[in-house]
């Protein structure tokens, strides 16, 4: 990201380009692609209107509806116009743009392990689906360990989103559970471990097999 943001001026820039560059076919308004980028309206204005200009987004209307509930009424639908933002597919360097962003190393491993430590005792990590240019991965993450704190988890991950522009699938267990999927050959184990996957922390020593050593099983 470092590098990436010397390249296109800020950090922002990247996030945002990357948010629609992995959302092509969706519309979000300036508040909403502010909010997942953890930017300032007025921030992701700006950005906006520099990627209008380069002809990477366009225009398109969005129909915001409101509902308020009214005390012994009917509830009161209201709808208003907003203008929104999506991907220009006619982008003229689309695709080594692309390239470039996307297939960059999105977090540094250590640091993204780092911030996950503060939720509990890790046990192991594993990164497939965007982490490694693997779309049509079942998961982006899978997390074990113990004692796990999902709400610090989430808030982890919730910033990791806003910093690749994706919304990340992730999995969560406690070594008992995970102990028990592996022992069965349960199929979301075997669906990361299986196909393409990279580990950022492996404290089972599990190498590539599913198995879980024998100092490890029931």
């Amino acid at each position: 990201m470092e590098i990436l943001s010397k390249l296109f001026g800020s950090p922002m820039r990247v996030k945002l380009m990357r948010f629609f560059l992995f959302n092509p076919d969706k519309i979000y308004s300036s508040k909403e692609a502010a909010s997942r980028a953890h930017a300032s309206a007025r921030e992701a204005e700006k950005e906006l209107r520099i990627f209008e200009k380069a002809n990477f987004i366009k225009r398109r209307v969005i129909i915001e509806t409101e509902i308020i509930n009214r005390r012994n009424k009917k509830p009161l639908v209201r709808r208003r116009k907003l203008n929104g933002w999506t991907l220009d597919r006619l982008f003229p360097y689309l695709l080594p743009l692309k390239n470039l962003i996307i297939n960059t190393t999105l977090i540094d491993h250590r640091e993204m392990i780092r911030r996950l430590a503060r939720a509990g005792s890790l046990k192991l990590v594993i990164a497939a689906g965007v982490f490694i240019q693997q779309e049509e991965s079942r998961l982006d993450l899978l997390i074990v360990g113990d004692h796990l704190k999902k709400a610090v988890i989430g808030r982890v991950v919730k910033v990791m989103e806003s910093e690749i522009g994706k919304e990340l699938r992730y999995v969560i267990l406690e070594t008992l559970e995970f102990k028990y999927r592996a022992s069965i050959c349960d199929k979301l184990i075997r669906d990361v471990m299986d196909y393409p996957h990279q580990k950022l922390l492996d404290k089972f020593e599990i190498g590539d097999k599913i198995e879980v050593p024998k100092h490890y099983q029931f």
